[in-house]
């Protein structure tokens, strides 16, 4: 009989188990200092001194009087519109009772007045904390010396 030799047990490849670690990291919220605004409004009086425009109108009712054979349409003489206003008569024929002159009027006056104007200002306060015996204990969990835990990975 011959002797075994470790090559000869051994058929098909050989297995070799691994392990791996994952790393859980937490995080906590600390509170190293605050901020708080003061806003404030302040006003002023100013006067001002602005050209206002009023736009209105002239109207002129002017009797015409006079038959015409049909419908006369409104019609623009330079900056006046004229608007024909018709009467039916017995007689089957047209007459021009009158005419109604509408012309825009512009004008511009000063106005003066003081007005309130207002502006707000914001004023900020930095305010940090000082250490107290308890924030040096959120202080020490906070720190990643060693308390992250780690799993073994299969």
């Amino acid at each position: 009989m011959k002797p075994t030799t470790r090559n000869d047990r051994v058929r098909g490849p050989l297995t070799v188990p691994l392990r791996g670690e994952t790393v859980t990291v937490r995080k906590q919220p600390v509170t190293t200092g605050s901020v708080r605004l003061h806003k404030t409004v302040r006003e002023r009086m100013v006067h001002i001194d602005e050209p206002l425009v009023d736009h209105g109108v002239v109207i002129d009712r002017r009797p015409v009087g006079r038959f015409i054979d049909g419908v006369v349409a409104p019609r623009r003489e330079g900056d006046t519109l004229v608007i024909p206003v018709l009467e039916e008569v017995l007689v089957t024929r047209l007459r021009l009772v009158e005419e109604v002159r509408i012309r825009l009027r512009r004008s511009v006056r000063r106005h003066r007045a003081a007005v309130r104007l207002r502006r707000e200002a914001v004023e900020i306060e930095r305010r940090t904390r000082r250490s107290a015996p308890d924030d040096q204990a959120i202080d020490a969990q906070a720190r990643p010396r060693g308390d992250a835990r780690r799993t073994p990975r299969r």
